[in-house]
Order: C-alpha cells, then sequence, then structure tokens
C-alpha cells in the first residue's frame, strides 16, 4: 500500500477523523435559525459522520445528503444509520470540489474539519452556489489562536498546511465569499483528544505490535505520533474554530 492506502487504513472504523464532538455540532446549530421545518442539508467531506447524525436527529423531517470521497466512510455511516434507525440520511460519493448538485439547492451546508482539503476560501467560494439565497452553512477550521508561533509549530503547519491563518484571517475569507458571519467558538481540547487522538492512538499501538510492520507503515505511524505530540506540546497556539455563517441575499 502507499502512505495514503495506509493512512486510511489506519483511520478506517475510527469514530472521527478529526476534531469534533456532538456537543460542539448541537453548540453550532444553535446558530442557525432556517425557514422551513424541512430543510435540504448537506454535509460535505462527511467521513464516518458524527455529525451526520447529530443533523439527522435535529431535522427528523429534512433531508441529509452526506458527501465523502472515501466509500469506508460512507460504509461506515451507513452502518451506524442502520444500527441508530435514521432514515432521512442519504450517502453520496463525490468529491467536495464536484458537486452534483442544482445551484440553491441546499437550505444548510455543513462540513467539520474537511473544508482544508480545498482550502478555506475556496470552499466557501465554491459552496455558496448550492446555498439558497439566507441559507446558513457551518464550517470548522484549523485556525492560529496566537501571533507568532514557535518555530518548530510554525514549520509542522507551513509543511502540513500553510494556508492556516488566524481567527480574523478566515472571518475576512467569509466575508469576501459572500457570507455575514453569525457566529464562532474555538473547539476544546478535549474534542480533539475524546473521540480523535485517543482512539487514534489505540490504533497506532495495536499496529506497532505486528511483527511484519512495513517501514512505509511504520512512517505513516510515526507522522500521527508527531502531529498528535505538536498538539499537546503547543495546544494553547492553534485549534479548530466553529464558524456558523449565512449566505447573503
Amino acid at each position: 500500500m502507499d502512505n495514503e492506502q495506509l493512512f486510511f487504513a489506519l483511520h478506517e472504523g475510527l469514530p472521527r477523523q478529526g476534531p469534533g464532538s456532538d456537543a460542539r455540532t448541537r453548540k453550532a446549530l444553535e446558530s442557525v435559525v432556517l425557514d422551513t421545518n424541512t430543510p435540504n442539508i448537506l454535509d460535505i467531506g462527511c467521513g464516518p459522520g458524527m455529525q451526520t447524525r447529530v443533523l439527522s436527529r435535529r431535522f427528523p423531517e429534512g433531508a441529509v445528503t452526506a458527501v465523502d470521497l472515501y466509500q469506508l466512510f460512507l460504509d461506515q455511516l451507513k452502518e451506524s444509520m442502520r444500527q441508530e434507525g435514521l432514515t432521512n440520511i442519504s450517502l453520496l460519493r463525490a468529491s467536495m470540489d464536484d458537486l452534483p448538485f442544482e445551484p440553491e439547492s441546499f437550505d444548510l451546508i455543513w462540513s467539520e474539519g474537511a473544508a482544508y482539503i480545498m482550502g478555506f476560501p475556496q470552499a466557501l467560494e465554491y459552496w455558496h452556489q448550492f446555498l439558497k439565497p439566507g441559507g446558513y452553512c457551518g464550517v470548522s477550521e484549523l485556525c492560529w489562536l496566537k501571533h507568532n508561533p514557535p518555530k518548530k509549530l510554525r514549520e509542522f503547519w507551513e509543511a502540513g498546511y500553510p494556508a492556516i491563518t488566524d481567527i480574523q484571517g478566515n472571518i475576512q475569507h467569509i466575508t469576501s465569499a459572500g457570507y455575514e458571519l453569525i457566529s464562532s467558538f474555538i473547539l476544546p481540547s478535549k474534542d480533539w483528544e475524546t473521540h480523535y487522538y485517543t482512539p487514534l492512538l489505540e490504533r497506532i499501538a495495536e499496529w506497532r505490535q505486528d511483527p511484519d510492520l512495513t517501514p512505509e507503515a511504520a512512517q505513516v505511524l510515526h507522522e500521527e505520533e508527531e502531529e498528535i505530540s505538536i498538539f499537546r506540546t503547543y495546544r494553547r497556539w492553534y485549534s479548530y474554530v466553529f464558524f456558523i455563517m449565512k449566505k447573503l441575499k
């Protein structure tokens, strides 16, 4: 397997593919005031779909479309839907930068921890067309919380996500893309640990017990452990921030 395949094999079956929690999804939804009880909702880069299921339960009369490029995540979400009896979610394998929808199809667009794949401003600009006028968009994005980060931290993110900027910079991206910012808040450290890093470290420990662990797989494990170590050392300098915005009419 190449590095990408190894990465997804390592993450397969984990509850989340990035920081977040049901509590923070619900908190973000408190700022969403839709003018319909039967909204069309799009969850982009849904992963295994923890937040998708929150959206489904929050809008039981609505229709949620969950989109991801990786079938294994969609399969995991499908099984969760079956176990929880959720019937208002449809699954679609597609790329977030090539969506097969008509303009102004959705009342709410959601994306937790995935917009960075396109780039935050690029994602907002592209997804804007699919929102109805006055529709809402909720996106969590990695942000600097303090200026002048330490050299090791700055170099780590310059290599991994050079487009990272601070909260005010992302607010400027939001307004430039044609939205009004409604609210924002910083994800707490436990949203990185409980459903993301802790299960990931347990999986890493399992893999390290494999006597046939390849050098390529060992490198992937090392990179994941480095990311976790960086966060635990420098967590005060950065986090994901949830932005809830409204498309201007």
